[in-house]
């Protein structure tokens, strides 16, 4: 009978940890009033929710971020602009970017943009879109950089300009069109370092299923597998590490929603179908991704309960990746103390921050977090680590052993040693003020050591004359 139970336990559990992946969870409804047209972004471990309008004349500007280790939403400082729908947001370095939308199409197109600092709660105003007024628009970072483009102006003006913000000099320059032609209320998300944008509706004013990727480098589109769940428009799309998500939606506006759900992933360029969203069907909802796990709420559901929703789902995905292990290390293996150095490795593919270790002694003065370190030798050799990390976990570490080295006096920068030749009498000098603890150690040619002895910090009288004459080493 144990050996009967074991198994019914052991049975149920596989199932339970099957159930928890390619699944769907409820979670508390959105903390503002129910809307579509909204904002959404991550920053960190939390996710944000904003804007969008109630239907009618109803647009709002509230900012509301969620806490996905509790389960709550907390209110934020109001977007400074008119409140609006179908605005657009992208995040760079810790920073979101939110602007453009429309508080209706006559006379309502806006082109503002602000910055949101979630560590001060404080919004600042930026220099406005570049191209022309729009709502409808995509927008995502790659690197340092946003991109916005896309959308519809004035008079059902669907546009296919692209544009690409740099929030060091506050600027926009024109990038190449979309490569798919004209388009609006797109989705588009970065994986990577690669931009992703589709389905959406043309000038026709017919949706589309075509996707296509955009090389920041090369600045060009290439065209990749269409999305299999038919033309489709004002979906939802996010990505989770190096895999992206799209779902829900609509034929056209005002028709049924939909609540199929499809992962993309750009290295086999491929579409699988996924767990189908789980409330009723919908257009226009908005979603964002938090360590490893994706969010879609809100939205205008077309079947019961119909209207402006404030329902909030978590999709626990199949798999997710971390980074591959850095590559080699590069920097010297012998280092000396008082002398600062560098180490560094090549970017890794979607990994988004590094994790260095040091010897214990040395110091990380500066460049954790990235690519490259500078470290101040202590007195322990040992071994560097590196390892890429992204939402989803941490890769392997690559690791670079090192020595802390003895310097020749005729090369070094930290001691002078005079008179050399003595009569057995000579001053030793430390020069480099970082250095406050240091020792002498005196060995005859045989390799015995004939003194020891602390320095004082930073000149030291060395009495050997008991000794005979000879060549003496001092380290």
């Amino acid at each position: 009978m144990k050996k009967f139970l074991f198994f019914i336990i052991l049975f149920l559990f596989s199932l339970l940890l099957g159930k928890a992946q390619n699944s769907w969870s409820s979670k508390s409804d959105f903390g503002g009033v129910a809307r579509y047209g909204a904002i959404a972004f991550s920053i960190g471990s939390k996710g944000y929710i904003g804007l969008g309008t109630g239907g009618g004349s109803y647009y709002y500007n509230d900012l509301w971020e969620y806490n996905p280790s509790t389960n709550t939403w907390i209110q934020k400082a109001d977007f400074p602009g008119e409140g609006r729908e179908y605005a657009t947001a992208f995040v760079i370095g810790g920073k979101a970017y939110v602007g453009i939308g429309s508080k209706g199409q006559v006379n309502g197109l806006l082109k503002d943009f602000y910055e949101y600092n979630p560590s001060t709660n404080i919004w600042t105003q930026k220099v406005d879109f570049m191209g022309v007024a729009r709502e409808g628009a995509v927008g995502f970072s790659i690197g340092t950089k946003g991109y916005v483009g896309l959308g519809e102006g004035y008079s059902a003006d669907i546009r296919q300009d692209f544009y690409e913000y740099d929030p060091v000099s506050n600027s926009w320059s024109t990038k190449a069109n979309f490569g798919g032609g004209a388009r609006a209320y797109a989705v588009g998300f970065n994986i990577c370092n690669k931009g992703y944008v589709g389905l959406g509706e043309n000038s026709s004013g017919s949706t589309t299923q075509d996707f296509w990727e955009y090389n920041p480098t090369s600045n060009n589109w290439t065209s990749k597998a269409n999305y299999p769940g038919g033309t489709t428009g004002y979906a939802t799309g996010f990505s989770i590490c190096t895999l992206g998500y799209v779902g829900t939606g609509t034929l056209y506006y005002g028709g049924n929603g939909k609540i199929d759900f499809w992962e993309y992933d750009p290295t086999t360029n491929a579409w699988i179908t996924k767990a189908d969203f789980p409330s009723n069907q919908r257009y226009s909802a908005t979603g964002f991704s938090v360590a490893g796990k994706g969010y879609i709420g809100t939205g205008y559901g077309t079947t019961n309960p119909f209207g402006p929703a404030k329902d909030f789902f978590e999709y626990t995905p199949s798999n997710t990746f971390a980074p591959s292990q850095p590559g080699a290390i590069t920097g010297p293996t012998v280092i000396y103390v008082g002398t600062n150095v560098s180490y560094s490795i090549n970017s890794v593919n979607c990994a988004t921050s590094y994790t260095w270790t040091v010897p214990s002694g040395c110091t990380i003065i500066s460049g954790q977090g990235t690519t490259s370190i500078t470290v101040s030798p202590g007195n322990n050799s040992g071994d560097i680590t590196v390892v890429a990390n992204n939402q989803c976990g941490s890769s392997s570490a690559s690791t670079f052993g090192i020595t802390i080295g003895v310097e020749e006096y005729g090369n070094s920068k930290n001691i002078d040693l005079k008179p050399n030749p003595s009569k057995g009498v000579f001053t030793i000098e430390i020069l480099n003020q970082s250095i406050t603890n240091a020792k002498i150690e005196i060995y005859n040619i045989t390799g015995s050591m004939i003194y020891d002895n602390n320095l004082e910090i930073h000149k030291n009288l060395i009495d050997i004359t008991n000794m005979p004459k000879g060549i003496y080493f001092v380290k």
